[in-house]
C-alpha cells in the first residue's frame, strides 16, 4: 500500500506530455541566453584583503553582448567573467548599476570571444500581464551548479518589501537559492517576466523575482 500510494504521488507531481512540450519550448528560447556570472570581489580576512570567487546569473539581452543581471551580483566586482551556454568564458564589464532596484547591466567582451557566431538572446514580456497562478520557471546558476532550471508558479504579483522601495517583487514557488541572482523568471512562452533576486532564508518555496 505504501508503494502504490508512492507511486500515485510521483505520478501527481509529474507535468503533462502536453506540460512538458510548453516547458521545452520556453527552456530552449531562452536557455540559450542564460549566463553564469563569475565576479572576483576582494574581501578583508583576517586583517588581509583577499580575492574571493562569488557566482550569480544573467540573459543576455542584445546581440552586443549586453547582459541583465542583479545589481548585488556585481557592485563588488573587480573583474568579471562569464560562462556562455557554448561553454567558453569571456570577460564582462560593468555597464550600469542601480542599487535602489537591485538591478544592472553588463557587457561582453566580444573580441574576446573565440566563436563567431550570433549571441542568442532572450526577450521580455510584458509584466504587467502576469498573473498569480501562471506557470514559471527560474534558470540560472544555484549555489554555482550552472545551467539549472527549475519550475513553478507565480505565488504573488503584487510582494512589497520595507528594504525595496522601489520595486513590487514577483513571488515564486520556483526554487531560488543563492546564485540564481540575476537569473531569468521565464514564462511558458519562453519569455522574461521577471529577474530572480532573492529566496528567504529559512522557508521553502518563497523566492522573488523582479518584474
Amino acid at each position: 500500500m505504501k508503494q502504490l500510494s508512492l507511486a500515485l504521488l510521483l505520478l501527481a507531481s509529474c507535468a503533462s506530455p502536453a506540460e512538458q512540450e510548453v516547458i521545452q519550448a520556453a527552456k530552449d528560447k531562452v536557455f540559450p541566453a542564460v549566463v553564469f556570472i563569475k565576479p572576483i570581489v576582494e574581501e578583508y580576512r583576517g586583517g588581509k584583503k583577499e580575492r574571493v570567487q562569488v557566482f550569480g546569473s544573467g540573459a543576455i539581452i542584445s546581440p552586443e553582448g549586453y547582459i541583465v543581471t542583479n545589481n548585488h551580483v556585481v557592485e563588488k566586482a573587480t573583474e568579471i567573467k562569464c560562462v556562455l551556454s557554448d561553454k567558453e568564458e569571456i570577460p564582462a564589464t560593468t555597464v550600469g548599476l542601480d542599487p535602489e532596484t537591485d538591478l544592472a547591466v553588463i557587457k561582453l567582451d566580444l573580441t574576446a570571444r573565440k566563436a563567431k557566431t550570433p549571441l542568442l538572446t532572450a526577450t521580455f514580456a510584458d509584466a504587467r500581464l502576469v498573473r498569480e497562478g501562471d506557470l514559471v520557471m527560474a534558470m540560472g546558476a544555484p549555489h554555482g551548479l550552472e545551467r539549472s532550471i527549475s519550475r513553478g508558479i507565480i505565488s504573488s504579483t503584487q510582494r512589497v518589501f520595507d528594504f525595496a522601495p522601489y520595486n513590487l517583487f514577483f513571488q515564486t514557488d520556483a526554487a531560488i537559492n543563492p546564485g540564481n541572482s540575476g537569473g531569468p523568471l521565464v514564462n511558458e512562452r519562453g519569455e522574461i517576466v521577471g529577474i530572480n533576486s532573492r529566496g528567504m532564508r529559512g522557508a521553502e518555496n518563497l523566492g522573488f523575482a523582479i518584474p
